[in-house]
């Protein structure tokens, strides 16, 4: 099956580096970010939906809240922050 187009608007990504720059533990973001980004692209319809559309996805220490476009094939992440323990 043809993978998902994974889309992270500039702002998300700033978000993201925030986080990663804010970190102790920058190995764990990284690896939680990578780790997104593949689920993302191969199964996001797997995720749980939150309201409207809005579906949320967590690999500690992240978490994303994201909408897929199943026509286009493409996911875009609308937030990333830390995940709630």
């Amino acid at each position: 099956m043809k993978p998902y187009t994974v889309v992270w608007p500039k702002s998300v990504l700033n978000d993201l580096t925030t986080l990663w720059l804010e970190s102790t533990e920058r190995d764990k973001m990284t690896h939680s970010a990578e780790q997104l980004h593949r689920w993302l692209s191969t199964r996001p319809e797997k995720s749980r939906e939150e309201r409207e559309g809005l579906r949320r996805l967590v690999a500690p220490p992240l978490q994303i809240l994201f909408h897929i476009s199943e026509p286009d094939r493409l996911v875009q992440v609308d937030a990333v922050k830390l995940a709630e323990h």
